[in-house]
């Protein structure tokens, strides 16, 4: 069975007559692969990073780039590797007129993993122009990036690291800064109470943030969320919990000096330690850590949604795009055999929804990044499993849409991707069955008929997640639609075990 990258991409209504018989699957390999960085060039190319496994074991993974245009056409593919060693290549941001790309080098010694932190410079048409090797402190076994910024020449990056005197603490927090020109590196390690896995870090002008996840003991502390300030010289200031029990998939973007956006999940805990139900939200905080709006993507009770790693952007004109998984079963993905969705929440400023569309539904999809698009669009790095023909391999899907969030274009992959405005699940199902409706089509008529086109359930969909008792209905298939402003925005069948 090979994997594919498949290369999906919708152009704005100016110019779909110019690209739509390009848009076609673009790579195909027989090596696994995951994509996790996106930029997109000036000149409307992409730049694409992850990683290529020879095998769910191997000791000498390959790191991928991969030049795409803007009509989806595969340009040119990079890998980098070396010997007994795993690549992973992530975050790409623009250095003056070239591209720099965060690494990760893995690899182990005498049964012990080791990892540093490795950047490359590139340039437009993936041309290798220099590669930056971060020096580890002979304390820390490894290093372990969960974010990086580039502030002019200087290179900031915030993580954890195992310390190597384990009968005290596993893992400490680690922040450095490193001048791309002198080679100057400064560093602090800070050593909390317990583990300190990191889970995210944010840069301002003043001031660095690392979020993590404090593991003192579980239940409920495990779940707790934390931000660790330190100031422009790396000197540490506070610690303190997040705000709603934030925590983990941790993504930040600043707005100004003043504020920042927040995503990360939120489990709700109905009977603890079991978790009822886990959200993706997203905050406005003011800086350092105070709330002042916030948006929660769920999908009710008993079910799980993950935001992606790198999970939202902003427009040229401000809105704001937030991504995610919705219906993750952990201990399955990403070779989960339940159907997932990719949602896609368009925000104004205030986080006031201004449309959510789910993708996917027929197989496991999960989102690792979104990034915006100067037409207004955005792009997402996805991968695929459908358990029916895979054993144990996943697809990569780079997925484009306008602002209205539409695949637009041609091709057999398009065909196969479902863009909804509103779910039904779970399907098969029981006693109930959950209507998830994004908030373009709030007040539309939701109607379930039995087969003999007589209605029997119907209700207004004015909420994003209606529950509908199916108690009194007999097992078999009801056919459902959804009206909205007198037009069929989704239909399908619903089945009764």
């Amino acid at each position: 069975m090979k994997t594919y990258l498949i290369i999906i991409m919708a152009l704005m209504p100016f110019a779909v007559s110019v690209g739509q018989e390009s848009f076609k699957l673009a790579i195909k390999t027989p090596q696994p692969e995951i994509a996790s960085g996106l930029i997109e060039l000036d000149n409307g190319n992409y730049i694409i990073t992850g990683i290529r496994l020879n095998d769910n074991v191997s000791p000498d993974s390959k790191g991928m780039i991969w030049l795409v245009n803007a009509y989806g056409i595969l340009i040119d593919s990079v890998e980098i590797s070396k010997q007994d060693t795993i690549v992973y290549l992530g975050k790409v941001q623009k250095y003056g007129n070239n591209y720099f790309i965060a690494a990760t080098f893995a690899y182990y010694e005498n049964s012990d993993r080791r990892n540093f932190p490795v950047f490359f410079l590139v340039d437009s048409a993936l041309n290798l122009l220099n590669e930056y090797r971060i020096p580890l402190d002979s304390n820390y076994s490894f290093i372990e990036s969960m974010g990086t910024v580039l502030a002019g020449d200087e290179l900031y990056i915030g993580g954890n690291a195992r310390n190597k005197n384990f009968t005290e603490y596993y893992t400490d927090l680690f922040i450095c800064k490193y001048n791309l020109q002198t080679h100057v590196l400064q560093s602090n390690f800070l050593a909390l109470t317990g583990d300190q896995l990191s889970t995210g870090y944010l840069k301002t002008s003043n001031y660095n943030i690392i979020f993590s996840v404090g593991l003192w003991g579980y239940p409920p502390d495990y779940s707790y969320g934390y931000y660790t300030l330190f100031d422009n010289d790396l000197n540490w200031i506070v610690t303190d919990s997040l705000p709603d029990d934030i925590c983990l998939n941790n993504s930040s973007i600043n707005l100004n000096d003043s504020t920042y956006l927040l995503s990360g999940r939120q489990s709700v805990f109905i009977a603890p330690p079991s978790i009822d139900e886990e959200r993706s939200v997203l905050y406005k905080m003011a800086f350092p850590n105070q709330p002042i709006n916030s948006y929660k993507y769920h999908m009710g009770t008993d079910t799980l949604s993950f935001p992606a790693g790198s999970s939202i952007d902003t427009t040229r004109t401000g809105e704001i795009y937030f991504s995610g998984t919705a219906n993750v079963i952990p201990y399955q993905a990403p070779f989960q055999q339940d159907p997932s969705w990719i949602f896609l929440s368009k925000l104004d400023r205030d986080l006031n929804p201004i449309w959510t569309k789910l993708y996917g539904g027929d197989m496991f999809y999960q989102v690792y990044s979104v990034k915006a698009t100067h037409d207004g669009g955005a792009i997402m790095a996805c991968i695929t499993y459908d358990h029916r023909t895979q054993d144990y391999e996943h697809d990569i899907l780079i997925m484009k849409v306008n602002e209205d969030g539409l695949i637009v274009g041609t091709g057999e992959e398009l065909s196969n991707i479902s863009v909804q405005d509103a779910i039904v699940y779970p399907n098969p199902g029981n006693e109930y069955f959950h209507i998830q409706s994004g908030p373009q089509i709030s007040g539309a008529l939701f109607e379930l008929f039995d087969m003999n086109g007589n209605i029997v359930l119907t209700t207004i969909l004015d909420e994003r997640v209606e529950t509908m008792s199916t108690i009194k209905l007999s097992t078999g298939t009801y056919p459902y639609r959804i009206t909205f402003q007198n037009k069929i925005v989704g239909s399908g069948k619903w089945l009764k075990k």
